[in-house]
């Protein structure tokens, strides 16, 4: 925990310029232990919420609720098996930090932390999570002059500005590209994976 910590607090302030004072936690056990010792040596206040009572923490708890109902529909729409899931929550968040939020008066995530508006380039590489694309195959992974110039796979999320995450079929992993054909009305069905997709009984309701 205090190595994931220290690596978001270095994230955040070099990105909003700004200091991180204080945090905000139920006081769970992740929370304590070696963590507390460095939230002191740098100076950040550690409030911890009364037991049983997540209301006091209500914006992250809606925060969180929000995130998991999106998470199990994405999931359930594009056919995938739960091992999905951490793929499915940063999509999630990606996307939700791109919508104006009620928490901050209507404005948008997005532009208050790097400060800086939403282009419309920034909106329309936003893509259906889950759906099929086709990645380019480098010629240095090609065996032969008749080996197959592309690869299929599922679109599972953002690597950067001008690239995505998408999970191989033939190859069984991830990978990352920004030379994709994607097919948006297209998903994977249970044979393209080697586990169970998500059940009909975890469908949102």
């Amino acid at each position: 925990m205090k190595a994931t910590f220290e690596k978001f607090v270095k994230l955040a302030e070099n990105q909003s310029g700004k200091k991180v004072k204080i945090i905000r936690s139920d006081g769970g056990g992740e929370y304590l232990g070696e963590l507390t010792p460095f939230l002191e040596a740098m100076g950040i206040i550690h409030e911890t919420t009364a037991p049983y009572t997540a209301q006091s923490n209500g914006k992250a708890e809606r925060v969180n609720r929000t995130i998991n109902e999106s998470v199990r529909s994405m999931l359930y729409y594009a056919n995938l098996p739960e091992s999905f899931w951490a793929e499915a929550v940063t999509t999630a968040a990606y996307t939700w930090t791109r919508l104006p939020s009620s928490a901050i008066d209507d404005q948008i995530p997005f532009e208050l932390w790097f400060r800086r508006p939403l282009y419309q380039d920034d909106i329309r590489r936003l893509r259906t999570f889950g759906c099929i694309v086709y990645a380019h195959v480098p010629k240095q992974r090609r065996v032969g002059k008749l080996s197959y110039r592309s690869t299929r796979g599922c679109l599972v999320g953002y690597h950067s500005s001008t690239s995505y995450k998408y999970w191989d079929f033939d190859r069984k992993c991830f990978e990352t590209s920004h030379d994709l054909i994607i097919k948006e009305l297209e998903f994977p069905v249970a044979a393209d994976f080697d586990e169970d997709t998500i059940s009909v009984s975890q469908a949102p309701r």
